[in-house]
């Protein structure tokens, strides 16, 4: 029956190198589950417009879908009924609304989905749970620059919201893998209250493997994930990561989308339970799974985020031109003025914020 299935899926999907090279790295994907469970396609099919939507099911019974688009594919000509297939804005008329769709989508245009891809539920090791930051905006005043320390976490929180979509880029960081740390970094809308929801994607290193979770205190009873590692591809050092999440308040479909260099290998949307919210703020992260050192790394520039009140529109707003607050990493959860000179404790530290991001600096490793 498994044989049957994997047949099924192969003829659905167009021909790919990693669909030729699965079979030598099943090994390494599956070490890269220590500790979870593997995940493959049970199933696939077609969308009215002609994507295939490939089917995952979790171990508590729900799915998610990982959606590509037909053979020949071009965002620049796709009907606007296909695109909205791919979780893409719909193409708007007048020619500056279309430059900024067009700046909108150009990471995410060109597709290398197979359904070969494996994900991996994560035992919960990463990322960390954020139970802290669910009611973030309720404890600290709104401010044009705030700051805080943290153990685990180190970035920006926008607070100008609500949000229903937040984008960013960054450049996968050099990690020296000898320390035997690891880090991730990701985007995420948030929510408050009994039903806030931590809507994230992005990617670790110094392996370079994509997730996406939809992160909540109540976990599965509460129609949460931990998080879901798609370890097919992976991200080298300097390659230029996209990443995309978004909800609709409407359906409560929630949205993740990750490419590395222009091309998307992760495009996952995944239905929240009845009560769910999210997008109170937005948060550009990088993190500390729990229980790990922080590796060595170069700097990490996040550039083009911005965000979205309409979760399908192309009207965005710059990260710099909002309410901002800084998290700051530090080995005992106090706040130090940085630079890495002023404080031992200081581990990383956020800065230089321009209209389209800002800067993480490596001060040392604990």
């Amino acid at each position: 029956m498994a044989v049957v299935a994997a047949a099924a899926l192969v003829a659905l999907a167009e021909p790919s190198a990693s669909a030729a090279r699965f079979a030598s790295e099943s090994g390494e994907s599956a070490a890269q589950c220590s500790g979870g469970t593997l995940l493959t396609a049970v199933s696939a099919h077609r969308l009215p417009a002609g994507s295939t939507a490939y089917t995952y099911k979790l171990p508590d019974g729900t799915s998610f879908e990982n959606i590509a688009p037909p053979p020949g594919f071009n965002v620049a000509t796709a009907s606007n009924a296909l695109l909205t297939e791919l979780n893409l804005p719909e193409r708007p008329a007048g020619a500056a609304a279309r430059k900024a769709w067009e700046a909108q989508v150009a990471p995410f245009g060109k597709f290398g989905i197979s359904g070969t891809e494996k994900f991996c539920e994560s035992a919960g090791a990463k990322p960390e749970a954020r139970t802290a930051r669910q009611h973030a905006v309720s404890m600290q005043p709104l401010g044009l620059v705030g700051e805080s320390g943290d153990t685990s976490f180190a970035g920006y929180e926008l607070r100008s919201g609500p949000y229903q979509k937040a984008t960013a880029d960054f450049k996968q960081p050099s990690v020296a893998a000898g320390d035997g740390g690891t880090l991730s970094n990701w985007i995420g809308l948030n929510g408050t209250g009994s039903g806030g929801r931590l809507i994230q994607a992005g990617a670790e290193s110094p392996l370079g493997t994509l997730f996406w979770e939809l992160y909540c205190a109540g976990g599965s009873s509460s129609g949460c994930t931990t998080a879901q590692i798609e370890s097919t591809y992976t991200a080298s050092a300097g390659d230029e990561i996209s990443i995309s999440v978004s909800y609709n308040p409407d359906t409560l479909m929630s949205y993740y989308a990750v490419s590395i260099n222009g091309v998307e290998r992760l495009n996952v949307e995944y239905q929240m339970q009845s009560g769910s919210n999210s997008g109170n703020v937005a948060d550009f992260i990088t993190e500390r799974p729990a229980g790990s050192v922080i590796p060595s790394f170069t700097s990490i520039q996040f550039t083009s985020s911005q965000t979205y009140t309409v979760w399908n529109s192309s009207d965005s707003v710059p990260f710099g031109s909002q309410g901002y607050f800084a998290e700051e990493m530090t080995d005992n959860g106090t706040y130090y003025a940085p630079p890495c000179s002023t404080s031992t404790h200081i581990m990383i530290y956020p800065d230089d914020v321009t209209s389209g991001g800002f800067l993480n600096n490596f001060c040392h490793a604990s």
